[in-house]
């Protein structure tokens, strides 16, 4: 799994959304996509590795956490900070594999991008005098 995690972010370094849509294991309408939005996806998804992740050290993830289909989530960081510019404090790629049973390991069986936003900062005001 975490090679797979590493050879979908290959496939953003070298901008090849076709080796992207070959790494998922499942059909495209079982996971509601088709071509056109898995390719969306992927300049959107590169996008955000080249902004937050080019050329930097990655951390990948494999949890102990499973979906309800059973499906093993597994977390690519790809980002963590403070951008105002972007307003976003953390971008996570999460990709899901298996069952096994079903989708073999080396191909992810669904994705999905989770961007937080910073939180707005509290402005406290002294109370007005009547």
């Amino acid at each position: 799994m975490k090679e797979t995690a590493n050879a979908v972010l290959k496939t953003f370094q070298l901008n090849r959304p076709s080796d992207f849509e070959n790494m998922i294991g499942v059909k495209l309408l079982l996971i509601g996509k088709n071509s056109e939005i898995v390719k969306s996806d992927f300049y959107k998804y590169k996008s955000y590795y080249n902004r937050y992740l080019r050329n930097k050290v990655h951390k990948i993830d494999i949890t102990d956490e499973y979906d309800d289909l059973g499906r093993r989530k597994v977390l690519v960081q790809i980002y963590r900070g403070y951008d105002t510019v972007n307003n976003i404090s953390e971008v996570q790629l999460e990709l899901y594999f298996g069952p096994p049973q079903f989708v073999p390991l080396n191909k992810i069986s669904s994705y999905k991008i989770v961007v937080k936003e910073n939180k707005s900062p509290v402005i406290l005001q002294a109370p007005e005098k009547f």
